[in-house]
């Protein structure tokens, strides 16, 4: 171990630090004369088109050169040497991670002469063996997006497969947004993307998506790269998305923009009816982008602003108690004699006494007693030997009504119509989002170059809740949630030799996220509202959460308020050096996370009403009793509390890279690396933080003696190889040979809230509750909470395994590529991946034989309840045919069309969220089955075109009104098709039940109106999101097993498959503008 620690060590202090030229390209060749003799020595120059840069290098011994870093954009090539004509080589264009091969053949003249090269750069990847495509800014400002997402589009390449919204992958984060990124390549997890913006880490460790979120306009082009990458890559083992923002130029150029989208433009969803009102909506986004020389060919500048501005509203339809009912008086709801007794549920009820029970009859349980072994109680103003209604007293509570109670009902609202669903209102949501960058470049000096970039985004978003006021009755998407994110990067370039260049980056990224209720920083809740028990603090005021049976609820939402910080340090260089054959770059890289949260269940106390307490037999309300009612009595059925915590997460991580790409013959490359990473446990700062020791069974605070610091061993000896090879086996062919391997490790997983932080234990942290049987009370509204005493939980644990292995990605490639006539690259690959020590959930508390009636008693451990264990013991598997046809754009004319044939197997998806848990913990290997993300075929289509209209085309051909009217316009769409298997909408109703008694989202049961043959089509339209066609097939019906038992099947079954057509917004028109002035754009 000491000596892997020394070669570590020695790597850091070989280079500054690591990842600094992920963002640029380069530009290699060989240079020959007219007898194809390699020329050492000769001087080959990239000048830049749009600021003047020059940058050079010299050929070596064997006629090779090397120009790295360069930006992306387009360049003028030239080579110069004595006795020698000048070639030049104009319009290269070098995307994001590319490697152009630029081959010159000098003739014999004088170096004052000059000859041309015509022709573009080849499309052909001759340099490496990375799987991946380039999405261009053309691209990226011209095809349909909604939202204006830049990285939605790498759903355009081959291996890339939705990641569905819901309760298994990608569902949402407790803390912010869409959990587990949107996108799963190659089979690896949706969390496992790696976002870079500018040469800098740029995701967020919350919900694995982007952390800022730059304009379209502000995005100069992206690459995602989606297999066996160069070993500058580290972090994670899913796709590489590397953007890059906009300079400024030695031309002011700008844009302006704005769309708008609202009722009247949208279509109506799927299931409202044509004589219903459509629902509020409005939104803008508007936008002004400006960019120009601050010092011309020395400084630029490039600035861009964007705004959205939504108001909407959400029809809220729910059930609140008459103005009647809130005093007591539920005479209007007493229905006749319960007809639900009998063998067949048929027959009129009776109590004990022979008394007749009355549908919603409200019984008084001070007069409970037994009778015959059975539970009886009198009705409020019934007749207590007859059981029959007392005209002008029946159903009416005539008194001793809980005062807390009382108030807490004078909260609701009048109702609006008559019936169930008798409250009805459309709350208003607004969203508002400000986001600006600023990129400044200079060119200190001809070998010195700088760069700094600064972006923030403030979001606003705002959903009233059900009821106004302190009665609030949402969820945790109402109320406030503002989102304020911040990034600044800096980066350094010196060309120290024609062979020897250092690249450096500084980087800063912050996310911080609120959640909570409209009232809140006010002093709530008043004296007449406050539940008994509850502590006042005032960073969680509110008011405690009143939950009934038939009725909506009262009360602050949980996990509210919700406070999340995450933020994270950077600093990467990368040394390139170039000898020979052999192009170099080594470079180590240090990031430093934080996590911080404050996202409490229960804060302010929850609290639960059935109407047991007011039914004839809390076993058996046949109909009877009324939650309203218990309230008024003060008798909850059950209530938990959370005590507040606050943690503060910390992770380190260092890695180390050596990359050697090997010309080892005029038509072989290789590449061969070795990357080496360590990250420490995740910790807390104040070791605020507890784990379970499983031999002695109990737990163990961080700090401990005789335990691992920071409660975890983590794996130190993380070397992950990369191999690749290009091989073009005929020079006179367009064709190239590529194939290669890579590992790659996994140091970042989702892991937000309490279900999956060590944090969240004792004695940090507990959650007592209060469950009553509708006989003797647990709780009273009188007596509220009992002093919190960690003794009185039966507390779950959130455990780790004190061994914690790095979860590890081995992916291999074999891929061609072709170039045809037109500008077309053919591109056809096989794609595998293999996931070892994935991290994953069990119980390791869990019921080994359910026995309901004494289940807890088997428990391994019986004192606590069921276990979140995280554990390393994940695995899967991905096979996949993938073909691409690439036009780059020529005549106006750009697509690219990709289609992917793959299988996904795993045996649990992302641990973040709602995740499935294994049916038997004790049995993984039953939960080996196809990913939620399977995909089995997919295809999708990209295009754009320039209509041949306006100066300089072929139609109209001339400037002036004409042109400013008519030219410039764009036709561009993006369509797609796919099979997956996975749970849809149609099947979210349905589940299976685990020994833990959990939901688990399983294949369909009958009882989700699934049928053995073909589902009906389901249509879902908007303006924004064009139609998509589905069509759910099923040829095996299967029924949930009973509670406390593990069905027989696997997670997602083959036979039950969603296929689906999307027409993304196509066509779109849109209308550029010049580069050279402030114009208008419009985009339809």
């Amino acid at each position: 171990m000491r000596k892997t620690i020394g070669v570590v060590v020695f790597l850091i202090s070989a280079a500054l630090v690591g990842l600094a030229q992920v963002d640029t390209g380069s530009l290699v060749g060989t240079v020959k004369d007219p007898s194809g003799a390699v020329l050492p020595g000769v001087t080959v120059t990239a000048a830049s088109a749009d600021t003047s840069v020059a940058t050079s290098a010299k050929t070596e011994v064997d006629g090779n050169y090397v120009i790295t870093p360069l930006k992306i954009g387009r360049y003028s090539v030239s080579v110069e040497a004595a006795g020698f004509q000048r070639a030049i080589r104009n319009d290269v264009v070098l995307d994001v991670q590319q490697t152009i091969r630029l081959d010159f053949s000098l003739r014999i003249g004088s170096v004052t002469e000059t000859t041309e090269v015509s022709g573009a750069a080849p499309l052909l990847e001759t340099e490496n063996a990375s799987l991946g495509d380039v999405v261009a800014s053309q691209q990226v400002e011209q095809l349909p997006l909604n939202g204006r997402r830049y990285a939605d589009l790498a759903g355009l390449t081959s291996g890339v497969a939705k990641v569905i919204e819901g309760p298994v992958n990608g569902g949402s984060s407790p803390t912010n947004g869409n959990a587990g990124g949107s996108f799963a390549v190659n089979g690896t997890r949706g969390d496992q993307n790696n976002f870079l913006l500018d040469g800098i880490d740029n995701n967020s460790n919350d919900n694995g998506d982007l952390a800022i979120l730059s304009s379209v306009d502000a995005i100069a082009e992206f690459k995602i790269q989606t297999s066996n990458y160069s070993a500058e890559f580290g972090r994670s083992g899913g796709a590489v998305i590397n953007a890059t923002t906009k300079s400024g130029t030695n031309q002011f150029h700008g844009s302006a923009w704005e769309f708008l989208r609202n009722e009247a433009l949208d279509a109506r969803g799927y299931f409202e009816s044509p004589s219903d009102r459509k629902a509020p909506y409005k939104q803008n986004q508007f936008g002004v982008t400006f960019g120009g020389p601050i010092v011309k060919d020395k400084v630029f500048l490039f600035a861009d602003y964007e705004g959205t501005r939504i108001h909407s509203a959400q029809t809220d339809i729910v059930t609140v108690p008459t103005q009647k009912e809130v005093t007591g008086d539920f005479s209007d709801i007493l229905g006749g004699q319960s007809m639900s007794c009998g063998p067949n549920s048929e027959q009129p009820c009776f109590d004990a006494l022979n008394r007749p029970i009355f549908t919603s009859e409200i019984y008084n349980p001070a007069t409970t007693r037994t009778v015959g072994g059975s539970t009886v109680r009198d009705g409020f103003g019934f007749d207590t030997t007859t059981g029959l209604p007392i005209a002008g007293q029946a159903n009416i509570i005539p008194g001793g009504m809980s005062p807390l109670g009382l108030n807490y009902a004078a909260l609701y609202p009048a109702v609006t119509t008559p019936g169930g669903g008798n409250y009805i209102v459309n709350a208003l949501g607004t969203h508002s989002v400000d986001q600006m960058d600023v990129r400044g470049d200079e060119n200190v000096t001809s070998k010195i170059q700088l760069f700094e970039r600064f972006s923030l985004s403030q979001d606003q978003r705002f959903q009233a809740p059900v009821f106004s006021g302190i009665a609030d009755g949402g969820n945790y998407n109402t109320g406030n949630r503002p989102l304020d994110t911040r990034g600044f990067v800096l980066g350094y370039t010196h060309v120290i030799s024609s062979s020897l260049v250092n690249s450096a980056r500084l980087g800063f990224n912050r996310v911080h996220y609120i959640s909570n209720n409209p009232t809140y920083g006010q002093q709530y809740p008043p004296s007449g509202l406050q539940f008994p028990g509850v502590p006042n603090n005032p960073s969680i005021n509110g008011l405690t959460q009143f939950g009934f049976s038939g009725y909506h609820g009262l009360g602050e939402p949980l996990f509210t308020p919700t406070k999340s910080t995450t933020q994270d340090i950077q600093l990467n260089d990368t040394l390139s050096f170039v000898h020979g054959k052999h192009w170099l770059k080594v470079g180590p890289q240090f990031r430093f996370d934080q996590f911080n949260l404050l996202q409490i269940g229960q804060p302010r106390g929850n609290v639960q009403f059935s109407g047991q307490y007011t039914a004839v037999d809390p076993g058996n309300q046949q109909g009877s009793g009324n939650a309203i009612a218990d309230m008024l009595l003060g008798l909850p059925v059950s209530g938990r509390i959370s005590t507040v915590t606050y943690f503060g997460n910390r992770q380190h991580s260092y890695g180390a890279f050596v990359e050697d790409t090997y010309k080892a013959a005029p038509n072989l490359t290789l590449d061969l690396g070795l990357r080496y990473d360590y990250a420490t446990p995740l910790y807390e700062a104040h070791n605020r933080e507890s784990n379970f020791d499983y031999t002695k069974g109990q737990i163990i605070p961080d700090g401990t003696p005789g335990y691992p610091k920071h409660l975890a061993n983590v794996d130190k000896a993380d070397f992950a190889p990369r191999i690749g090879l290009s091989y073009s086996p005929f020079p006179s062919h367009p064709l190239v040979v590529r194939a290669g391997y890579g590992r790659f490790f996994i140091f970042y997983e989702i892991r937000t809230g309490d279900p999956l932080q060590i944090d969240y234990n004792l004695p940090f942290f507990f959650e007592p509750s209060f469950q009553g049987d509708g006989l003797t009370p647990a709780l009273t509204l009188a007596n509220g909470f009992p002093p919190l005493d960690p003794s009185q939980a039966l507390s779950g644990v959130t455990s780790q395994d004190w061994r914690l292995h790095t979860g590890v990605y081995d992916q291999w490639n074999l891929n061609l590529e072709y170039q045809l006539p037109g500008n077309i690259l053919i591109s056809p690959a096989y794609v595998g991946t293999k996931g070892t020590h994935l991290q994953s959930l069990v119980d390791r508390n869990q019921i080994p034989t359910p026995q309901p009636t004494f289940d807890q008693s088997l428990r391994p451990y019986p004192q606590y309840a069921g276990f979140t264990s995280i554990v390393n013991h994940g695995n899967s598997t991905y096979h996949a045919f993938q073909l691409k046809a690439e036009k780059r754009t020529s005549h106006g004319l750009y697509f690219l069309s990709a289609f992917t044939l793959s299988k996904s197997i795993n045996d649990q998806p992302e641990i973040c969220c709602n995740s499935p848990w294994p049916q038997n913990s004790y049995n993984l290997a039953a939960e080996k089955g196809l990913s939620d993300f399977d995909n089995r075929e997919r295809w999708v289509t990209s295009v754009d075109y320039a209509l041949p209209v306006g100066k300089g085309q072929k139609f109209l051909n001339r400037g002036g009104v004409a042109d400013a009217v008519l030219g410039g316009w764009h036709l561009g769409g993006i369509i797609s098709q796919e099979t997956a298997t996975r749970p849809t909408q149609a099947l979210r109703g349905c589940c299976e039940r685990i020994a833990r008694e959990a939901v688990i989202w399983r294949t369909p049961a009958p009882a989700c109106g699934l049928t053995s043959t073909i589902f009906r089509f389901l249509w879902v339209t908007s303006a924004m999101r064009g139609r998509t066609f589905s069509r759910v097939q099923g040829r095996k019906a299967r029924t949930c097993p009973p509670a406390s038992t593990s069905a027989s099947t696997s997670r997602f079954v083959s036979s039950f498959a969603q296929s689906s057509l999307t027409p993304s917004t196509m066509p779109s028109f849109l209308s550029p503008i010049t580069s050279s002035q402030m114009d208008p754009v419009l985009r339809a």
